[in-house]
């Protein structure tokens, strides 16, 4: 099954590529930047947790400890938002092996309430900008 997440993965990173490509000029996340994973959620499907599993076990002992003490704190305590527990040094160690919620950030959504596109400054401000486009993305 990883596998062929895998595969999935690859296609979807190109796919992304060109949105990057095309949405450059509004994205503001930038190489270094961690601001979305400094706090926030991260809904991660099994099939996810999976696939980052397999990168998390490459760790070195000493990063795979701190990650999972951090992991059991969040256990405890339930915060809402919370820092990633794979987030070190301000990088993501398990980069490669990240949910598609992570590979999306800063791309533009489509906010249903308004019915219009928004491209994010950064979705931990509430500074975005607006753009108007047809309901119908293809």
């Amino acid at each position: 099954m990883l596998i062929r997440y895998e595969k999935f993965l690859e296609k979807l990173d190109k796919r992304l590529e060109k949105y990057f490509e095309e949405q450059c000029e509004h994205i503001k996340c930038k190489s270094g930047c961690s601001a979305c994973c400094e706090v926030g959620e991260y809904p991660f499907s099994r099939l996810e947790l999976e696939y980052l599993m397999s990168g998390f076990v490459e760790l070195p002992f000493g990063v795979k400890h701190d990650i999972k003490e951090e992991i059991k704190r969040l256990k405890r305590e339930k915060p809402k938002l919370y820092k990633c527990p794979f987030l070190v040094d301000n990088k993501c160690v398990v980069y490669e092996y990240r949910g598609i919620v992570c590979r999306t950030h800063g791309l533009a959504w489509y906010d249903e309430a308004e019915e219009r596109i928004r491209l994010p400054y950064c979705v931990n401000s509430v500074s975005y900008t607006h753009l108007t486009l047809p309901t119908k993305l293809e």
